[in-house]
């Protein structure tokens, strides 16, 4: 007997109580999709204040940044840190996870070459042997 193969496990196609079918989408609590919509309404929240308060040039002024702080920055192999963009959207007050266990240092996985990673952004494909 080998302990290495796996039985893919199906569930049947009926509610085996009930006998009802079964929902092809999962059933979430309500509660998850506000949670889901938080980070979207409360900027949407904190614009609609800004513009009662400063004027309406405001939450587009703030967005305008946002776009420049998101931008890549590096090329797509090397990280950035985006400490602008937290600054502004307020992510630097707060230590969440991400901050100490997603260190790229300490990574398991090997970074790649610079010149395949631009070769395979840019869609050039060199081969040497028909040179």
């Amino acid at each position: 007997m080998e302990s290495n193969q796996f039985v893919p496990l199906e569930l049947p196609k009926q509610n085996v109580v009930t006998g009802a079918e079964r929902q092809s989408k999962p059933i979430t609590h309500p509660v998850e999709n506000v949670l889901r919509r938080f980070e979207k309404d409360e900027l949407k929240r904190q614009y609609f204040m800004m513009s009662k308060v400063f004027g309406s040039h405001m939450p587009m002024h703030m967005e305008m940044q946002k776009r420049i702080f998101g931008a890549p920055l590096r090329l797509s192999n090397f990280q950035s840190s985006r400490i602008g963009l937290d600054i502004l959207t307020g992510r630097d007050e707060s230590i969440e996870f991400e901050d100490y266990l997603c260190d790229p240092n300490m990574s398991e996985r090997i970074p790649e070459d610079v010149h395949s990673t631009m070769e395979k952004n840019l869609g050039l494909k060199v081969d040497l042997h028909k040179v």
